[in-house]
């Protein structure tokens, strides 16, 4: 997983580097999906990148669990454990 999460990472950087000088909006999960009082923001500020209007918007999206990631997970303390020495230990915090 480790590995994975690193590729990821390196990957991003690959395509920062492509995409510079070019007029690109970034967007995450994190920042513009995670809680339903982002999705109107985000999408005026894609409109607004795109040069259209701008509509309301509903989504049907809904969390699929409510309950904790760590009673979804047996060897969660493990995972806990391992990722706390790296840069990806913010990932596992309670959301």
């Amino acid at each position: 997983m480790l590995d994975w999460m690193q590729r990821s990472e390196q990957l991003a950087t690959y395509e920062r580097e492509l995409l510079q000088g070019l007029d690109v909006l970034s967007l995450t999960y994190e920042d513009n999906i995670q809680h339903s009082s982002q999705h109107q923001p985000t999408v005026d500020q894609i409109c607004s990148f795109l040069g259209v209007s701008a509509s309301p918007v509903a989504s049907a999206y809904r969390k699929q669990s409510s309950g904790r990631w760590q009673d979804a997970i047996a060897n969660h303390q493990e995972l806990t454990e391992f990722f706390a020495k790296t840069p990806y230990a913010h990932y596992l915090e309670d959301i």
